[in-house]
């Protein structure tokens, strides 16, 4: 017992002086502030203790008050974390809510600009190649029927070729099964345009001689009493004479078909077209 004692001398003189600090401030609590000489020396030699305690006790303290504010930190980070993860995904919603409003005003100034009856239709399956039908998500009770022609606001997509319930199937003028009187707009030179092997179109019984340039743009001509006159088809890429005595003339749509979102259908019968142009056409 007196070998582990004198292990834990510093402990037990420590517990002691403050046994005995406690007491006499227990004893001297309601009585005049007097004290012997003993008194006097045992507050003395147990100042620098108390000033140790609260260096300790402060210590713990300030270490206490550093964790809970690490731990408020933390917290503001994950919650800012949460609200930056928000307004990311947001963002491209913004953006696509943006691009289609652009895209529906574009459509909205292309029906103006026609003075024909429409009807709206969205893209559902826009095919890779040329001969396959595309399919279109519309109103039923629209009055869409077969034949009618599909335009966008740069150009031509095709034909109406089967309508059933909501979901209307689209000749697109790049299938070779497609034929649209056209014309140049340069000079007014005359052919038929129509999808040709791989991509493209082009445009067919155009007589040698006849001055086409590439870069000419191509416009319906109104005469397959399909399509109005005046619609952009597309831009003149390649011209070559051929052994007979027409030229071959090649085209590039003006429709970006696999970015192509939605279209409008034209709700009129193809011999009530008029052959004339619309009001400034389309660019």
């Amino acid at each position: 017992m007196f070998g582990w004692l004198s292990q834990k001398k510093a402990a037990v003189v420590f517990v002691s002086v403050m046994v005995l600090l406690l007491a006499l401030i227990s004893s001297h609590a309601d009585r005049p502030l007097t004290q012997s000489g003993l008194e006097g020396a045992l507050f003395r030699a147990g100042v620098p203790v108390l000033k140790t305690v609260e260096k300790v006790s402060g210590g713990f303290r300030a270490l206490r008050l550093q964790f809970a504010s690490r731990d408020r930190l933390r917290r503001e980070n994950d919650r800012l974390k949460a609200e930056l993860s928000l307004v990311r995904n947001l963002d491209p919603l913004k953006e696509e809510y943006r691009q289609e409003n652009e895209r529906l005003r574009l459509l909205l100034g292309l029906r103006e600009t026609l003075g024909f009856p429409t009807a709206g239709g969205r893209v559902m399956r826009m095919p890779r190649q040329s001969y396959t039908p595309a399919l279109l998500s519309i109103d039923p009770e629209a009055g869409v029927r077969q034949h009618m022609p599909v335009v966008s606001p740069v150009g031509v997509v095709g034909q109406v070729q089967g309508v059933s319930g909501s979901i209307a199937k689209v000749l697109l003028i790049t299938d070779r099964n497609s034929g649209i009187a056209a014309l140049i707009q340069r000079d007014r030179i005359q052919g038929i345009v129509s999808g040709k092997e791989g991509e493209g179109l082009r445009m067919e019984y155009v007589r040698r001689g006849e001055q086409v340039l590439v870069g000419d743009i191509v416009l319906t001509s109104g005469l397959d009493g399909i399509y109005p006159k005046g619609i952009v088809i597309g831009t003149v890429t390649f011209v070559s004479e051929e052994a007979d005595l027409t030229q071959r003339v090649d085209l590039r749509p003006a429709v970006d078909f696999q970015r192509l979102e939605e279209v409008l259908i034209l709700l009129r019968e193809a011999e009530e077209f008029p052959g004339k142009e619309p009001d400034g056409g389309l660019p």
